[in-house]
């Protein structure tokens, strides 16, 4: 399904690291205890226009190829197609490295350390390739919650063979995460994924 292609721009960004220097301070690392609640509102080719939800949380650490890793679960509700999501992710002084999917498949670098505004990054993964660059810092309302400080990021996708491509904007907010993005898809598909409780 062509809106499962914007869903795996998302979800890494869930699962990262911190160490509260060279912008790192925007990828919160994940506990035990943390989740993070998100609505999804996305316009679908035919127009209409759907709302579901997801919940992402930390469950574990495991050992994969001698290498250390947390394993992150999305939860979906009212996905079309989409229950659950699985990855695994790393963090070393470079950046930080994500296994999408199963234990078996390539690791590949998420984010480049460090990331401040005017920095340009290229993730490639088997499912996609995504150019970022960190555009501005601003502040994002999210109904009662203000966040300040929020790093910006456009992202232009190309997705593989029969998924379309996509551009956005991710809104990151220190010591939370990913807290807004936008997306519009070649296929006339929309998506906003807006956060919106969260506990670490």
């Amino acid at each position: 399904m062509k809106l499962l292609h914007c869903l795996v721009l998302a979800t890494p960004l869930l699962t990262v690291a911190c160490f509260h220097q060279n912008g790192e301070e925007y990828f919160p690392a994940p506990s035990s205890s943390g989740r993070s609640e998100y609505s999804i509102t996305y316009r679908n080719a035919s127009g209409v226009v759907q709302h579901a939800s997801m919940v992402s949380y930390g469950d574990g650490e495991e050992t994969i190829n001698g290498k250390r890793y947390t394993k992150m679960i999305a939860d979906y509700s009212e996905m079309p197609g989409m229950d659950r999501s699985v990855g695994f992710t790393r963090r070393t002084r470079e950046g930080i490295y994500v296994i999408e999917g199963a234990r078996d498949q390539p690791e590949h670098i998420e984010t480049r350390f460090p990331v401040k505004v005017g920095t340009s990054w290229t993730r490639v993964s088997p499912k996609t390739s995504v150019d970022n660059k960190a555009v501005g810092l601003e502040t994002v309302q999210l109904g009662d919650n203000i966040f300040h400080q929020c790093l910006k990021i456009d992202f232009t996708s190309r997705g593989a063979l029969g998924q379309p491509s996509c551009q956005g904007s991710e809104y990151l907010a220190p010591d939370v995460g990913l807290v807004k993005m936008v997306t519009t898809c070649d296929n006339d598909v929309t998506m906003t994924i807006s956060l919106t409780k969260y506990k670490r």
